[in-house]
This record gives structure tokens, C-alpha cells and sequence, in this order.
């Protein structure tokens, strides 16, 4: 496998081309197959940063790439799917557990569904988003709005 950035970008490329494509990628392993048919030399590793380093995260066991993705332009209901739980910090603060991958794209969601109530989104790399709210009453309408788990 290559380190040279133009094979990596190159790769990259393709990979987007097999996504816009309609290839569905359950495993990263058949991401490794597609590209070796199209000439790339690459391990499940190497796809595997690859995958992180373009945004992708897994739906409904598919991957997707962030804007091809249905949930683009979602409202906050729909960004619900994606929480695992979550947890209150002070007044004006409320840290996601979302499905592991989806930070980035969970945290783009919700700067691009404009609702008020959120005064700014913070993402991990990985399961972790935390929203900025300006009062607690902010906090809980946003809140109300996020699943009950049982177990809670």
C-alpha cells in the first residue's frame, strides 16, 4: 500500500465514484475487493482510515459518505436515530452518545438543521457530540426531544 498523498487522493476519488455509484459497502472487506478490481493494492487497514479520513459512517449496516447520505438537510428528529444516550453538563451543555462514527456527521446534521435552540456543536472523532445551549431552558426543550432510553 501506498503512503504517497496523490495515490491516496487518487484512491479516495475512486472510492467516492464507487459510492455515487450505488455500491453498498456492508463490510470493508468488499470496499478492499472494489478496489482491487480497480487496480489499488490496499489492506482492510489502509480502506479503514481511508473510510474515517473521507467521513464515512454506517447506517442501517451500510457505509455511507457524508451528502449522499437520505438524513441530509434532517431535521432534528431525524438526527435521534443516530443517539445511543446522552447526558446533562451544567446548564448549558448536553454530551451525545451517538453511534460509533457518526460524531462528524451527527454534528453537521445539527449545525445544518438551524434550530435555535442550539448555540453550537461540538464533535469527537468517533461516538461524541456535545451541544451548546446559552440557558437551561434552552436545554430542555432539546431535550424533550431526544429518545428515552428504558434503562435510564
Amino acid at each position: 500500500m501506498s503512503r504517497d498523498p496523490k495515490v491516496r487522493a487518487s484512491r479516495h476519488k475512486a472510492i467516492q465514484e464507487l459510492f455515487e455509484q450505488g455500491l453498498e459497502i456492508r463490510e470493508q472487506k468488499e470496499l478492499v475487493q472494489h478496489l482491487y478490481r480497480l487496480g489499488f493494492d490496499v489492506t482492510q487497514s489502509s480502506v479503514s482510515r481511508d473510510l474515517r479520513d473521507l467521513g464515512a459512517f454506517r447506517r442501517s449496516g451500510l457505509y455511507q459518505l457524508p451528502g449522499e447520505a437520505p438524513e441530509a438537510g434532517a431535521t432534528f428528529g431525524e438526527i435521534v436515530d443516530f443517539v445511543t444516550g446522552g447526558l446533562t453538563i451544567g446548564d448549558h451543555m448536553i454530551l451525545l452518545e451517538v453511534q460509533r462514527g457518526t460524531a462528524g456527521h451527527v454534528a453537521n446534521l445539527l449545525d445544518e438543521c438551524g434550530w435555535a435552540d442550539i448555540g453550537g456543536v461540538m464533535a469527537s472523532t468517533d461516538d461524541k457530540v456535545l451541544i451548546l445551549t446559552k440557558d437551561l431552558e434552552r436545554q430542555r426543550r432539546i431535550l424533550r426531544h431526544l429518545p428515552h432510553r428504558d434503562d435510564d
